[in-house]
Parts: structure tokens; C-alpha cells; sequence
């Protein structure tokens, strides 16, 4: 009869324990999103209050959970330290400036991200991620309201140049991201809303003029066509569909205008292919010079707006590499796991994720990591799918 009040009192602690957890997880996920409102002193406190959210919740499971912890996670980051030892001794030796590189902080607070969310997934159940998916697809959405009213209602948003809203490279992929969290877990166990804000999202999505997250939304768009829908006629209805949709965009002047001209292009058509890509070609001449003066340590803090290109450029071969290693290591992760057919609702998020985030770091240069928020919710989903995976037995406390 003691015995079996004990065990009660334990996991009656221990459900406490994750729940506390889960309440921290979701505050740091929620700030993160909030910090992108466009309002100077309220962003900047709330980007601050939110980074120091995560190493609360991360000293938090270390006094919390104790030595049921799996230090697995060392294995996950190791290339992350090697790459830090690296640059180091490089910094010392080579009087290179490799620490002032814009890639070291969101780096390393990715890893961080990462990690407490590979601790946290060992205890805390799927009902608590998906818990924490709302917050942060609500989190959304109701910094989208906040940005498309007080800065695109009533502009003339599709035949500006500029930067309306100025943090849209950080934000736009949230939205993408939640959209996918939609799709697959459902909005607030309502089918009803599920694609009308679906839809409400991708239109944001579109308005915001983020190409390279567009290229990630038409890899997720051809992703769910061949791999989420079943159905073959849905799959082949789809299909005409979008083939005459783009049959449209040329044929019809408007239609070609607006898609073309003023979204692909971004009205930028009469400054050639280095105003239409940002400048991204100055930066790929830049990247050639700066990788044949120093192909093996690098130069130290360059800038080259694509995060492969960056990193050879700036650490060079010899300590890029295991960081460009870590960079790719969920999509390494998930075709393992697919290969294996161990299929999970997590792991396709995962791969999805996955392949926008990368897909975007050819054109930017701190993505899969930054800039800002961009990226960090992969990092979130990566730790808690790999912490699931080394899940404590809860008999154990029996």
C-alpha cells in the first residue's frame, strides 16, 4: 500500500514537472514569434526576454528531471563544438576575425534551441508538442493580423520595390511553417477553419514578397501533391489544375504582370538580374575571390547572402565543414528514417521543414539558423523528434 501511494506521489511530481516545462517551452516559443511585431522598444524586450526563456527552461530540466537526462545529445552537437574549437585556435593563429561573423550568434543559439528541446522531448509527451504548435500557430497568426493591418490594408503592396514590412525574411517562413503544422495536426480540432486559414496564410505569405521562402512554399506545394494526397484523381485534378493556372500567368497580361513582374520579379525587371536577385550575383563573384585567396581556413567574417557560400568563404573547408555537417544533419536524419519506413506525422514536418529551410539558405546567408526567428522552429521539432527517440521509461519510476 506504501509502495504503491509512492508511486503515485512520484508521478503526480513528475506530471507537475513536465507541465511547468511545457508552460516555459510555450512562453519561449510565443515571445520568439511576438519579438517580430514591428515595434521597436516592445520586439527588442521581447527578443530578450525570450532567449533568456530558453536557458531558464533549459537550467530548469537539468534541476527538474536530474539524472534521468540521456546526454545522447553531445553526439547530435559534436561538429558544433569541433567547428568551435576550430575557429579558436584559427582566431589565434591565422589573425583572422572568424568570431565576428554574423553566423556565430544565430548558430549557436539554434544549437541552444535544439538542445533544450532534445532534452525537454525525453519527458514531455506528443499531446504537450502539439500543445506547443498551437501556441506558436496562434502566435502566428496573430502577428500576421497585427503586420497585414497596419502595413499592407490599403497599400499598394504589389507594385512596391521596397520592404513594407522591413523583418519579412525572419517572419515569412513562420508563416509557412504554420501553415504545414495546419495541414498536418489540424487547427484547434476544427476542420471547419482548417483551410480557410490555410489559404488566409498563403495569401499573407504571398503579400509579404519573400522569394526564397516562396521557393520553399512551392517545395512543400509539390511535396504534399505526390507524397501527403492519396487520392490519385484529387492528385491529378491538382495537377491540371496548376498547369493551366500557369498557362494563364502567360498568356493573360494582368496575370503576367502581377505573378511575374511584380511578384517574381519584384518590380525590379529594368535593373537587370543582379537587381532582380537583391544583389545576389555581386555576392557569388564575391564568394569566387574570397574562396580561392583562402579555400582551407577561410577569412574570417565575410558576407556572401547564401549560408554555404558564406561559410566556405569564412571558415573555410577545414572548420565549415562540420558546421555545414550540422546544417544538413535533420535532412540526413529523415532519409534515414524514411529509407527505413518509419513513417511519423513529426518526421514528414521534419523533412519539410527541413528541405525550405535549406532551400533558403542558398539565398540567404545565415538560414538554417537565422536571420532572427526565421529557422528556430525547425531546430524546435528536430530536438523534440530526436528526443522522442531517447524517451524515458516512465515505468522506471515505478
Amino acid at each position: 500500500m506504501m509502495s504503491s501511494d509512492l508511486n503515485k506521489k512520484i508521478v503526480s511530481e513528475n506530471n507537475i514537472k513536465t507541465k511547468i516545462l511545457e508552460i516555459l517551452l510555450s512562453l519561449s516559443v510565443c515571445l520568439c514569434i511576438f519579438s517580430q511585431l514591428p515595434i521597436n522598444k516592445i520586439s527588442n524586450d521581447l527578443r530578450s526576454l525570450g532567449s533568456a526563456l530558453w536557458f531558464v527552461s533549459f537550467f530548469y530540466t537539468m534541476f527538474a528531471f536530474g539524472r534521468r537526462i540521456k546526454l545522447k545529445v553531445i553526439f547530435h552537437v559534436l561538429p558544433v563544438l569541433i567547428f568551435d574549437f576550430l575557429i579558436m585556435v584559427l582566431q589565434v593563429f591565422s589573425g583572422n576575425n572568424y568570431l565576428s561573423s554574423q553566423l556565430i550568434y544565430p548558430i549557436h543559439l539554434s544549437v541552444f534551441i535544439f538542445l533544450v528541446c532534445f532534452l525537454s522531448g525525453q519527458f514531455l509527451p506528443e499531446k504537450s508538442f502539439k500543445r506547443l504548435v498551437n501556441v506558436y500557430v496562434l502566435s502566428v497568426i496573430i502577428v500576421s493580423l497585427y503586420i497585414f493591418f497596419n502595413f499592407y490594408y490599403d497599400t499598394a503592396w504589389f507594385s512596391s520595390a521596397l520592404y513594407i514590412y522591413g523583418a519579412k525574411n525572419s517572419f515569412a517562413q513562420n508563416v509557412l511553417f504554420a501553415a504545414v503544422f495546419i495541414l498536418l495536426y489540424g487547427f484547434m480540432n476544427s476542420n471547419k477553419l482548417k483551410y480557410p486559414i490555410i489559404f488566409l496564410l498563403i495569401f499573407f505569405l504571398f503579400i509579404l514578397k519573400c522569394r526564397s521562402t516562396l521557393v520553399g512554399f512551392f517545395i512543400t506545394f509539390f511535396y504534399v501533391i505526390f507524397f501527403h494526397i492519396k487520392n490519385f484523381t484529387v492528385k491529378v485534378f491538382i495537377v491540371i489544375f496548376l498547369l493551366f493556372f500557369i498557362l494563364s500567368i502567360f498568356v493573360v497580361p494582368s496575370l503576367n504582370d502581377f505573378f511575374i513582374d511584380e511578384m517574381i520579379f519584384n518590380n525590379r525587371m529594368d535593373g537587370g538580374l543582379n537587381a532582380i536577385s537583391s544583389g545576389r550575383l555581386t555576392h557569388f563573384e564575391r564568394f569566387v575571390d574570397l574562396f580561392n585567396n583562402s579555400p582551407i581556413i577561410g577569412n574570417g567574417k565575410v558576407r556572401v547572402e547564401s549560408f554555404p557560400l558564406s561559410v566556405l568563404a569564412g571558415f573555410g573547408v577545414l572548420a565549415g565543414s562540420f558546421i555545414i555537417y550540422f546544417s544538413i544533419s535533420p535532412l540526413i536524419t529523415c532519409i534515414k528514417k524514411l529509407l527505413k519506413k518509419e513513417y511519423s506525422t513529426m518526421l514528414t514536418i521534419l523533412f519539410i521543414f527541413t528541405l525550405i529551410s535549406l532551400s533558403n539558405s542558398l539565398f540567404e546567408e545565415q538560414a538554417p539558423f537565422g536571420p532572427g526567428v526565421k529557422c528556430f522552429f525547425l531546430w524546435v521539432v528536430y530536438g523534440f523528434y530526436l528526443g522522442r527517440e531517447n524517451k524515458f521509461d516512465e515505468n522506471s519510476l515505478n
